[in-house]
Order: structure tokens, then C-alpha cells, then sequence
């Protein structure tokens, strides 16, 4: 037989084969459904559950898409929605000098959004509205305009009508109670009461004796006038500058630790001061200076007592509204306050 026979051959039975086997499986789907063959759906629409001639079921190509959490949006780039002013809860050891810095805003931010009259106002677990930046929150009243809220925050009004934490559009008509964030805004100045010196007790006041364990100190030969020379009243990490909102500095040693007379002088008040210091100490040096020790927790001296420079006169305590140990050091010349650190060593 020729070469071309056993072809011609090879490709019958091939053939054969293939049309046998397309007639099993053609037979093997019509026994397991009711449908007859040309009422099957095309196969590519059809679910791989429903072929039960297959032995596996092959990974089909599909994405699941996840929603983003906000920190893996940020730093993949996604665009996320500006976040509006929060609340924050003050903890033990908070000040607003340290909570400004945790949220990159400055001091003047969080006392403006929430009326602080004074940074020791504070208290372990006060409310507190953080901005998310640096400037004021305005809540709107009657008559208010964009134009007259940035005039008295001294910005411009596409500053405020820019921001993407107010969604302000044309023609920005505010209602009452609306707060607008108003970025890099300043409070406008206020006039604040000037500290009592010499002995004047302010009305606000609550008069009370010192704790029962504290013991007045003998009486000091030393003059009452003071040098002008300054001291050091006690030592720790300053937790808190001087600033117009915060006329003195913030010393935080370890609880109980000793506070020193800044300079000669007599003891013109010791008493309890009910609008947050706590066991409050003033010192009358002459010449015009007084010195304010606050938050103390036991007095070593008493009311009209001669103190020299450097005396023990009390223990550092967290007395009045304090989120933890620590002594607020004011310095007053004739009545105005003065920064510390430009006159102590």
C-alpha cells in the first residue's frame, strides 16, 4: 500500500474519534438537564457551577475593589474629604501649649475656639473644639457677613470663602449659629482686669486657711524690700511659656517637690483662689514687684510673714483646675505681668 493510503487513513479515524467523543458530551449535558440542547444559554454566560462534566472549576478573572481606610488613602494620594473641627478630651498632664503642638495648630487657637479665658482653666476631662488649622472659630450672628467676620479676624474674605472646611458658595448668605473656620484669624485684643497687688483680694475669691498640715516658717531677718534680683522658684521642664493668654510660665517638677521665694519680700496673700489656681502664694517684693506662686499643695509660710530670697515657702502640688503636678510662676511689676525668664539667672 502507498504512503498516501495510511494519510488518508489516519485522518478517517481521527475524524472518528473526535465526532464520538462530541456526541458523549453532547449527551452528558442533555441527561443532566430538562432543557433540550439549542435552549442552553451560550457557555460563556453561563455559571461554571453548571457544568458538572468539569472536573475543576477555574479561577475567574474579576477585581474586588475594597473602600479605602483614610490613613492608606492619604498615602496613596487619594483625595479624601477635609475634616472639619473636632472634639478633644483633656487628659493628666495636658496643657494647651502641648495639645496645640499634638495637632500642629498654635496655643492661640484652641484658647480663641474655646473661650479660655486663661490656659490654667483647664481641666482632666474638659471638651475642647481643635480646628484643623491654626486660626479662629466663629460662630455666625445675626447680621453677620463674610466681610465683617474677616475684618474682625484681620484676613481677607476669600480666605474664608476659599477654606474647604466651610462650603461656602455664591452668594454666601450665613445663617445664625453657623460656625466658620476663619484660617490665620486673629483674636481681636481684649482688655483684661489688672492682677491685684499688694494685698487686694479680688471678689472672686474664696478666703480659706492653709491646709491643716502646713506649718508657717520662723520669720526671716531679711528685709522686706527685695534686691530686684530674681530666682529660680523651683526646677523642672517647663511645660508652658509666657504668652498673652498664659501671663506666666509653667514649671512641672515631681509632685511635692519644694518652691523658693524668687526674691526678698513679706507674704501678702495665702489663700485658695476658686476661678482655678488652687493654694495660691503671693509675694510682695517692694518697688512695685510681686511674685505668684499657684497649684501648691502645702504652705510653709503664712500671711504677712518676712521671707528671704530663696526660702522654702511651699511644696508644688495640683491644686484648682491642673491636669497634673506643677507650679504656675507669675512676676508682676507694678501690677502688669512681666516674662520670668527675662529676669531669672
Amino acid at each position: 500500500m502507498s504512503p498516501r493510503y495510511f494519510s488518508h487513513v489516519l485522518i478517517v479515524v481521527m475524524a472518528a474519534t473526535i465526532a464520538t467523543a462530541s456526541g458523549i458530551a453532547t449527551a452528558g449535558v442533555a441527561r443532566g438537564s430538562s432543557k433540550r440542547p439549542w435552549q442552553f444559554e451560550p457557555f460563556a454566560i453561563r455559571s461554571f457551577s453548571q457544568a458538572p462534566d468539569y472536573l475543576s472549576k477555574p479561577a475567574l478573572p474579576f477585581t474586588t475593589v475594597r473602600k479605602q481606610e483614610p490613613e492608606r488613602a492619604a498615602t496613596i494620594g487619594l483625595q479624601q474629604e477635609p475634616q472639619g473641627p473636632t472634639t478633644y478630651e483633656v487628659r493628666s498632664g495636658d496643657s494647651v501649649t502641648s495639645i496645640a503642638q499634638r495637632f500642629g495648630i498654635t496655643p492661640e487657637t484652641i484658647v480663641s475656639a474655646n473661650a479660655l479665658d486663661d490656659a490654667d482653666s483647664l481641666a482632666v476631662g474638659d471638651k475642647l473644639t481643635i480646628l484643623p488649622v491654626s486660626g479662629v472659630l466663629h460662630v455666625v450672628r445675626a447680621g453677620d457677613t463674610v466681610e465683617s467676620i474677616a475684618r474682625q479676624y484681620q484676613v481677607d474674605a476669600d480666605i474664608i470663602i476659599e477654606s474647604e472646611y466651610n462650603n461656602l458658595s455664591e452668594p454666601y448668605i450665613l445663617s445664625v449659629d453657623q460656625k466658620i473656620v476663619v484660617p490665620g484669624g486673629k483674636m481681636p485684643e481684649v482688655q483684661r482686669p489688672r492682677p491685684t497687688a499688694r494685698g487686694e483680694r479680688p471678689a472672686e475669691t474664696q478666703p480659706s486657711p492653709p491646709p491643716q498640715n502646713s506649718q508657717p516658717a520662723s520669720a526671716s531677718p531679711e528685709p522686706v524690700r527685695g534686691g530686684g534680683r530674681f530666682v529660680w522658684p523651683t526646677t523642672g521642664l517647663i511645660t508652658q511659656g509666657f504668652s498673652g493668654y498664659h501671663p506666666g510660665i509653667d514649671i512641672a517638677p515631681p509632685y511635692g517637690s519644694p518652691i523658693y521665694a524668687s526674691d526678698a519680700g513679706v507674704v501678702i496673700s495665702v489663700e485658695y483662689l476658686s476661678y482655678g489656681y488652687g493654694w495660691n502664694l503671693v509675694i510682695d517684693h517692694g518697688d512695685g514687684y510681686t511674685s505668684r506662686y499657684s497649684h501648691v499643695s502645702k504652705f510653709l509660710v503664712g500671711q504677712g510673714q518676712k521671707v528671704s530670697r530663696g526660702q522654702l515657702v511651699a511644696l508644688t502640688g495640683n491644686t484648682g483646675l491642673s491636669t497634673g503636678p506643677h507650679l504656675d510662676f507669675r512676676l508682676y511689676q507694678n501690677g502688669v505681668a512681666e516674662n520670668p525668664l527675662k529676669y531669672l539667672p
